[in-house]
């Protein structure tokens, strides 16, 4: 329990220091948080990779929306292409 809250307490602390100084070094940010150099680096690791995975999250529902998206499109043209053949059908019909 102690040591998530230290965690949680130096990822806080070296966060609000990238946000007020950025660009900021590792070894500034050890230096100015009285921080091991170890433990920044692993927590901007950590970080880092959270990032990546909430851009992979975005980058795989805006392809679910492109797909989504021409589903849709293809649906319209072929109602669109139904409606057409329908209404030429009606009128040759109607003419002979």
């Amino acid at each position: 329990g102690n040591m998530n809250s230290i965690k949680r307490t130096n990822r806080s602390r070296i966060l609000e220091y990238i946000f007020r100084n950025a660009p900021v070094s590792r070894a500034t940010i050890a230096e100015q948080t009285d921080i091991t150099p170890a433990t920044v680096t692993m927590t901007i690791k950590m970080i880092i990779q959270e990032i990546k995975t909430i851009l992979k999250m975005i980058n795989h529902l805006k392809n679910l929306r492109i797909q989504k998206m021409m589903i849709i499109q293809e649906k319209l043209q072929l109602i669109t292409l139904k409606m057409m053949t329908k209404k030429y059908w009606v009128k040759n019909k109607i003419i002979s």
